[in-house]
Protein backbone atom coordinates (compact mmCIF):
# COMPACT_ATOMS: atom_id res chain seq x y z
CA UNK A 1 0.00 0.00 0.00
CA UNK A 2 1.23 3.87 -0.80
CA UNK A 3 1.80 6.17 1.78
CA UNK A 4 0.16 8.49 0.42
CA UNK A 5 -3.84 5.85 0.54
CA UNK A 6 -3.01 6.00 3.68
CA UNK A 7 -2.08 9.36 4.66
CA UNK A 8 -4.14 10.86 2.56
CA UNK A 9 -3.30 14.59 0.65
CA UNK A 10 -2.24 17.72 2.52
CA UNK A 11 -2.33 20.93 1.73
CA UNK A 12 0.92 22.39 3.12
CA UNK A 13 3.65 23.10 1.40
CA UNK A 14 6.57 22.41 3.59
CA UNK A 15 9.23 25.28 3.70
CA UNK A 16 13.02 24.30 4.41
CA UNK A 17 14.50 26.42 7.44
CA UNK A 18 16.62 29.26 6.44
CA UNK A 19 18.75 31.64 8.59
CA UNK A 20 18.41 35.60 7.94
CA UNK A 21 19.43 38.47 10.07
CA UNK A 22 18.25 40.31 11.70
CA UNK A 23 15.38 38.00 12.99
CA UNK A 24 14.57 40.44 15.65
CA UNK A 25 12.52 42.13 12.85
CA UNK A 26 10.65 39.48 11.73
CA UNK A 27 9.99 36.95 14.42
CA UNK A 28 7.26 38.01 16.78
CA UNK A 29 5.17 37.03 20.08
CA UNK A 30 1.94 37.82 21.19
CA UNK A 31 1.84 41.46 22.93
CA UNK A 32 -0.28 41.96 26.13
CA UNK A 33 -1.90 45.31 24.05
CA UNK A 34 -4.99 44.38 22.55
CA UNK A 35 -5.22 44.10 18.81
CA UNK A 36 -8.69 44.67 16.81
CA UNK A 37 -10.76 42.90 14.53
CA UNK A 38 -8.39 42.49 11.50
CA UNK A 39 -5.27 42.66 13.45
CA UNK A 40 -2.90 41.68 16.52
CA UNK A 41 -0.46 43.05 18.64
CA UNK A 42 2.83 41.88 18.29
CA UNK A 43 6.21 42.18 20.00
CA UNK A 44 9.43 41.72 18.18
CA UNK A 45 11.54 38.97 19.86
CA UNK A 46 14.65 40.00 21.28
CA UNK A 47 17.64 37.72 21.50
CA UNK A 48 20.90 38.10 24.10
CA UNK A 49 23.15 36.16 21.82
CA UNK A 50 21.98 38.42 18.84
CA UNK A 51 24.95 39.98 16.74
CA UNK A 52 22.97 43.05 15.61
CA UNK A 53 20.42 44.66 18.11
CA UNK A 54 17.17 45.63 17.31
CA UNK A 55 15.10 48.01 19.58
CA UNK A 56 11.91 46.13 21.07
CA UNK A 57 8.82 47.53 19.08
CA UNK A 58 5.21 46.64 19.88
CA UNK A 59 3.79 46.58 16.13
CA UNK A 60 -0.29 45.53 14.72
CA UNK A 61 -0.01 43.51 12.03
CA UNK A 62 -3.13 42.09 9.61
CA UNK A 63 -3.95 38.42 11.65
CA UNK A 64 -4.69 37.18 8.02
CA UNK A 65 -1.25 37.22 7.10
CA UNK A 66 0.86 35.70 10.59
CA UNK A 67 1.19 32.55 11.24
CA UNK A 68 2.90 30.14 14.10
CA UNK A 69 6.72 29.45 13.55
CA UNK A 70 7.12 26.33 13.46
CA UNK A 71 10.18 24.68 14.68
CA UNK A 72 11.80 20.54 13.88
CA UNK A 73 11.82 20.06 17.79
CA UNK A 74 7.78 21.14 18.05
CA UNK A 75 7.29 18.26 14.91
CA UNK A 76 5.90 14.87 16.86
CA UNK A 77 4.69 11.87 15.26
CA UNK A 78 0.97 12.62 14.03
CA UNK A 79 1.17 16.21 15.47
CA UNK A 80 2.21 19.89 15.82
CA UNK A 81 2.89 21.89 18.93
CA UNK A 82 3.02 25.18 18.35
CA UNK A 83 5.66 27.54 19.89
CA UNK A 84 5.71 30.87 21.10
CA UNK A 85 6.96 32.63 17.80
CA UNK A 86 4.65 33.98 14.97
CA UNK A 87 6.15 35.57 11.52
CA UNK A 88 4.45 37.31 9.01
CA UNK A 89 3.61 34.85 6.17
CA UNK A 90 3.07 37.10 2.83
CA UNK A 91 2.08 34.08 0.58
CA UNK A 92 -1.30 33.71 -1.38
CA UNK A 93 -3.69 30.92 -1.30
CA UNK A 94 -3.39 31.18 -5.36
CA UNK A 95 0.26 30.71 -5.40
CA UNK A 96 1.56 29.37 -2.04
CA UNK A 97 5.27 29.07 -3.51
CA UNK A 98 5.96 32.62 -3.98
CA UNK A 99 5.99 35.87 -1.84
CA UNK A 100 3.28 38.60 -2.60
CA UNK A 101 4.65 41.79 -4.22
CA UNK A 102 4.70 44.50 -2.29
CA UNK A 103 2.43 46.36 -4.37
CA UNK A 104 0.25 43.29 -3.90
CA UNK A 105 0.63 43.33 -0.22
CA UNK A 106 -0.16 47.23 -0.07
CA UNK A 107 -3.54 46.01 -1.05
CA UNK A 108 -3.83 43.07 1.14
CA UNK A 109 -2.31 43.87 4.26
CA UNK A 110 -1.09 47.65 4.54
CA UNK A 111 -0.30 47.85 8.16
CA UNK A 112 2.78 44.81 6.90
CA UNK A 113 3.52 46.48 3.74
CA UNK A 114 4.04 49.58 5.82
CA UNK A 115 6.10 47.88 8.68
CA UNK A 116 8.62 46.11 5.74
CA UNK A 117 9.31 49.43 4.01
CA UNK A 118 10.15 50.81 7.45
CA UNK A 119 12.71 48.42 8.09
CA UNK A 120 14.32 47.53 4.82
CA UNK A 121 16.96 50.35 5.25
CA UNK A 122 17.66 48.65 8.29
CA UNK A 123 17.45 44.55 6.86
CA UNK A 124 19.42 45.80 4.20
CA UNK A 125 22.09 47.25 6.18
CA UNK A 126 22.41 44.19 8.31
CA UNK A 127 22.08 41.70 5.48
CA UNK A 128 25.14 43.41 3.96
CA UNK A 129 27.38 41.84 6.90
CA UNK A 130 27.32 38.56 4.55
CA UNK A 131 27.82 39.81 0.73
CA UNK A 132 31.44 40.57 -0.09
CA UNK A 133 34.32 37.95 1.40
CA UNK A 134 32.02 37.15 4.30
CA UNK A 135 29.27 35.76 1.71
CA UNK A 136 31.33 33.43 -0.08
CA UNK A 137 31.97 31.52 2.96
CA UNK A 138 28.22 31.88 4.30
CA UNK A 139 26.52 31.32 0.90
CA UNK A 140 24.28 28.46 2.39
CA UNK A 141 23.14 31.24 4.60
CA UNK A 142 19.82 32.84 2.98
CA UNK A 143 19.10 35.96 3.58
CA UNK A 144 15.76 37.94 3.47
CA UNK A 145 15.05 39.75 0.77
CA UNK A 146 12.50 42.47 0.37
CA UNK A 147 11.68 43.63 -3.05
Amino acid sequence: MKFQQIAGKSSYIGREGIEFYPQELMVFHLSNLPGTKTCTALENMQNKKSKYKVPQCTVLLETSMLRPMVKGRDIMPFHVECGEYIVPFPYDKSNPRVPMTMDQLMVKAPRLSEYYRENKKNNYKYSNYYRGEKWKRKKNHNLLKMK
